[in-house]
């Protein structure tokens, strides 16, 4: 980019017009021929200006990649083609990605159903369990109150079958005892004949039925002990497998609880990812526009792959100029500033922007000696035949006067008492001090004010040559 290093300085709505005169005679009995450089004094327009060059292009540019390895099925733009946001700009090949998501769906849904199947199948072995568990509940209840009757018995002694064989053990032995007695005194009796034969057989056969009872009732009474042993060992046992089966019913709940379809749900949340990423990827291969614009650049056909930049999408309704602002004035460049800006492809029409931005580095590319800040300006005039790629001129004002007076600096004096002067040549060739005082500046040019001047005035702008008083002859 071209770079205009020099400021402008003076434009005048009346131009001042510099003459140079001829043959001058000089009075006080001196004369010398010489050159004397004069402009003629009129008021005009006093800017001070950055020039630089630029190059105009779009405020809003995109660069349009594909995210897919995908060969090109369809391209429906060209170069030119005005688009809107959202517009397609190419379509990729994704049927192998479609099958993809086919395929993922069609697993996610099978795992769906398997995750529900199994599902139901933890529900129901859960009811089955907690039904398990209350009848074991129920069996352990009835158990332990089984135990504690019998355990209260056996304590007790108070069991009726025990206690029935007890009594009858008792009253067996108090009857063999009675007919013990009996059978001895009739056998007393019967060997001193005093009782007959019959009669002591009698006895003697009571007292063997009495003792078969007593044998029978001990009998009787070991049996009922021993079974009642044998009752409470038995609730014993039965209490204490109700206890196991009842802790065991509580741990097939338990485990029943714990079974869940947590490797089906992270199975399908993996695929579902997967499925997501598919559908990104087949959203991808829709190449469309990122904002309203013109299609500048089109590097794609059909059944290539594409790689890099695919389009270039520009904003040809909004465009800025690129430049680059020298170090030495980038300080009196501020944003907002009106730039007048000019183009030969536009026949130098005036066309008018602001200041953008600046960069708040200076640029790292350059080999110039001097640092550079990269800044746009911004077009601010509608339909200016500016074209993307121009090259453009650019006045950046910095400080602008109307309808004042201006000369070159070399045209002002500082007079010993610090007065700033000017020397001008009135209608009888005299040169006349005229004091002034300076305003605006520019590189070259400087506002002038002050009651000696007028329009039309020839004021010497190379005064440092002459005096006050001196006669100026032109030929």
């Amino acid at each position: 980019m071209k770079k205009l290093n020099k400021k402008m300085i003076g434009i005048g709505i009346t131009a001042s017009i510099m003459i140079t005169i001829m043959g001058v005679t000089l009075t006080n009995g001196n004369s010398a021929t010489g050159e004397v450089s004069m402009t003629v004094l009129h008021k005009g327009e006093l800017i001070n200006s950055v020039n630089v060059s630029g190059t105009v292009k779009s405020a809003e540019e995109h660069s349009i990649y594909s995210k897919e390895n995908l060969s090109v099925k369809e391209v429906r733009v060209e170069v030119g083609d005005q688009v809107k946001k959202g517009d397609i700009l190419a379509v990729l090949d994704a049927d192998s990605i479609k099958k993809e998501i086919e395929k993922t769906s069609l697993n996610i849904a099978s795992n769906l159903k398997s995750m529900a199947n199994e599902s139901q199948s933890i529900q129901s072995n859960i009811a089955l369990e907690e039904k398990n568990l209350k009848s074991a509940q129920l069996a352990l209840e009835k158990q332990k109150l089984t135990y504690e009757t019998v355990s209260k018995e056996y304590q007790s002694g108070t069991n009726a079958e025990l206690s029935n064989a007890k009594n009858n053990l008792e009253q067996a032995e108090i009857d063999k005892n009675v007919r013990l007695k009996d059978y001895e005194n009739a056998k007393s009796l019967y060997e001193q004949d005093f009782i007959s034969k019959s009669e002591y057989e009698t006895a003697e056969n009571n007292y063997k039925i009495a003792a078969m009872s007593y044998t029978n009732a001990v009998e009787s009474y070991d049996w009922a002990k021993e079974n009642f042993e044998k009752t409470y060992k038995q609730a014993k046992a039965d209490l204490e497998s109700a206890k196991n089966s009842y802790e065991a019913a509580v741990i097939q709940l338990n485990v029943a609880r714990q079974k869940n379809t947590d490797s089906y749900t992270y199975t399908i949340e993996q695929q579902k990812v997967d499925e997501s990423k598919l559908q990104n990827q087949e959203n991808n291969a829709t190449i469309t526009a990122p904002a309203d614009g013109t299609i500048t650049a089109v590097n794609i056909k059909i059944g290539q792959t594409p790689s890099g930049i695919l389009f270039e999408l520009e904003d040809t309704r909004q465009l800025v100029i690129a430049t680059y602002i020298k170090e030495y004035d980038v300080a009196n460049v501020v944003v907002g500033q009106k730039v007048i800006i000019k183009s030969d492809g536009t026949k130098d029409i005036v066309i008018n922007g602001e200041v953008s931005s600046i960069a708040p580095t200076t640029r790292k590319d350059t080999g110039s000696a001097t640092n550079e800040f990269e800044t746009e300006v911004k077009v601010n005039d509608k339909d200016t035949g500016l074209k993307i790629g121009m090259e453009a001129r650019l006045n950046i004002i910095l400080d602008q006067k109307s309808d004042v007076f201006y000369t070159s600096y070399e045209a002002v004096l500082t007079s010993k008492e610090g007065q700033k002067i000017i020397y001008a040549v009135d209608e009888k060739g005299t040169v006349q001090e005229i004091p002034v005082q300076t305003g605006m500046e520019s590189d070259v040019h400087v506002e002038i004010q002050g009651d000696g001047l007028y329009e039309g005035m020839n004021i010497i702008t190379n005064p440092s040559m002459y005096t006050p008083g001196q006669k100026i002859k032109m030929k």
